[in-house]
């Protein structure tokens, strides 16, 4: 089942508790491998994290969390809070919940700073 589609990548359904992000293209491929990344060198962090993935990015399955229309403004304040200086396109749209707690399903695109780190394996 079709659970969203954008300009990069469709997330469906993958069993329960799960979701399949498939890319739809090379920034696709890039937003599933910046998860990647993101998701095992901060495993602190309010997301959503990725429990297997392609070799080549193409697609990665991630925790599921509960999407409503709108998130709390306190909720949203904190992940805001949280992932300041690791996440650049964080918006209502792009969190739910896991587990009753607020987390951000959509960080594949990250701080000019921390995709720096990333890619000289600093962070």
């Amino acid at each position: 089942m079709v659970l969203g589609e954008g300009t990069t990548r469709l997330v469906l359904s993958h069993g329960r508790g799960r979701v399949i992000k498939v890319s739809l293209n090379e920034d696709g491929i890039a937003a599933n491998r910046t998860e990647c990344q993101v998701s095992a060198k901060f495993p602190e962090l309010p997301i959503t994290h990725v429990l297997e993935h392609d070799i080549h990015f193409r697609w990665v399955v991630a925790e599921r969390a509960n999407i409503t229309r709108i998130i709390k403004e306190a909720d949203l304040l904190y992940l805001m809070d949280q992932v300041s200086g690791y996440i650049e396109d964080l918006w209502s749209g792009n969190c739910g919940y896991l587990r009753g707690s607020p987390v951000v399903i959509d960080y594949g695109s990250i701080s000019k700073s921390l995709s720096k780190q990333l890619s000289n394996g600093n962070a």
